[in-house]
């Protein structure tokens, strides 16, 4: 959802409907940052196109949760990445893992 200058991208997996999704909800707005809310991973691809994106929007990505997986991608497409302030740091993790 976008709120404001930001868009928040909470819960589950990142599937394939996603890009779709995201395109129809994104083209032609403008944000500066973008929340990921506890994020569970999901397919590589969608994660690959949404991150293309936000690194040519040139966007700050804020971790408030956690962030697994495919969703790591979109962690570090932010031009600047910080962790929200209102989370406690022991409860705001990345989670990485070779891809097969």
């Amino acid at each position: 959802e976008l709120v404001d200058d930001a868009l928040i991208l909470h819960g589950g997996s990142i599937s394939l409907d996603d890009w779709v999704s995201y395109r129809e909800l994104t083209q032609g707005k403008r944000f500066s940052k973008v929340v990921l809310v506890n994020q569970s991973g999901g397919r590589i691809e969608t994660a690959l196109g949404i991150a293309e994106d936000l690194v040519q929007r040139g966007v700050t990505t804020i971790l408030a949760g956690y962030c697994l997986s495919a969703c790591t991608y979109l962690f570090l497409a932010g031009e600047r990445r910080q962790f929200a302030a209102n989370r406690p740091l022991n409860r705001a993790y990345l989670g990485f893992h070779g891809v097969y």
